[in-house]
């Protein structure tokens, strides 16, 4: 995680406001017109103003119901091929056991992963909507045990007296790579470009986030502290006080913050190019992931390598 100033930080909150809203007015002809698909779609009608519009709405909705749970309704068979040529000169090398065995093990993974489901979602996304996001996330398979433990505590006498508590232990056993369809309606970028590559950024909203998300993780995450002041000031009464009291928590002018609510966050995560430094040339421009709530506080900030997200088209 990157180490930075309170300055640089407020500077990345503002550009991440800036950049979304400029990429919520560029593409709002856009998302208006997937959302008259979705309408149409999901209700299958028998009259319709025109012939053919009707005909391809009554049809795509055909496709998704009928076509495609029959394509997708068995798993692939992946096909493995050994590619080196040692086995010429080694007679005891056994090429089909091997990749009988690496294709039982993908099997084995496809199934316990459950991707068909990804995949499914995936397809049916880019036949309604002509373009589909999905971003590559850890996912955790987690092992859940109960066991007693007992405490001591004290009578209304003052009699110490012992007390059994169930406590639950949570432990990690398993660690993979899923595939995570994201919605249109959740993503936004510059429509102007056609590829995903090409584009100088993208942003990714989660609503309705709880802030146990971050207090759980304190390491993971940073300003945990000042997010968590903020949420205990919404709770007051007095508009005033709870202006003073953000813009000395923050460091933000009143008309750059928004009302934090501990069960109710929206968290903005930006993606791709951006200058720290703020160099007028922007020499120093690298990739980024920013992590931003509500537009007031930045939680996550790092350099990366890649962009995890791909479109499907």
């Amino acid at each position: 995680m990157l180490k930075l100033t309170q300055e640089q930080q407020n500077k990345i909150v503002l550009h991440v406001r800036e950049t979304f809203s400029d990429y919520e007015t560029k593409s709002q002809n856009w998302r208006d017109r997937m959302t008259r698909i979705y309408k149409w779609v999901t209700t299958f009608r028998t009259l319709w103003q025109s012939r053919e519009t009707g005909f391809k709405v009554n049809k795509l909705h055909e496709i998704e119901n009928r076509i495609l749970p029959r394509i997708m309704s068995k798993n692939p068979k992946p096909i493995v091929t050994y590619q080196k040529d040692d086995y010429i000169t080694n007679p005891d090398l056994d090429v089909s056991e091997i990749t009988d065995a690496v294709e039982d093990r993908l099997e084995e993974i496809y199934c316990k992963q459950d991707m068909i489901e990804s995949l499914r979602l995936r397809a049916k996304g880019g036949i309604r909507y002509w373009l589909c996001f999905a971003k590559l996330t850890p996912k955790y398979r987690i092992a859940r045990s109960s066991r007693d433990e007992q405490t001591m505590t004290l009578d209304e006498a003052g009699n110490p007296i012992p007390v059994t508590n169930k406590k639950v232990k949570e432990e990690v056993y398993e660690q993979y790579t899923w595939i995570d369809i994201k919605s249109w309606s959740d993503m936004y970028f510059d429509p102007t470009y056609t590829r995903l590559e090409d584009m100088p950024s993208i942003i990714d909203i989660s609503r309705n986030i709880r802030m146990s998300y971050f207090t759980k993780n304190p390491k993971k995450y940073m300003n945990v502290d000042m997010l968590v002041q903020c949420c205990a000031a919404a709770k007051s009464t007095d508009y005033d006080w709870y202006s003073r009291r953000i813009q000395e928590i923050t460091g933000l002018s009143q008309s750059m913050w928004k009302i934090m609510q501990a069960d109710k966050l929206n968290i903005k995560c930006f993606y791709w190019l951006y200058d720290i430094t703020e160099n007028e040339g922007l020499k120093n421009e690298r990739m980024y992931e920013f992590w931003t709530v509500n537009d007031t506080i930045l939680v996550y900030a790092d350099e990366i390598t890649v962009m995890p997200y791909e479109d499907f088209r």
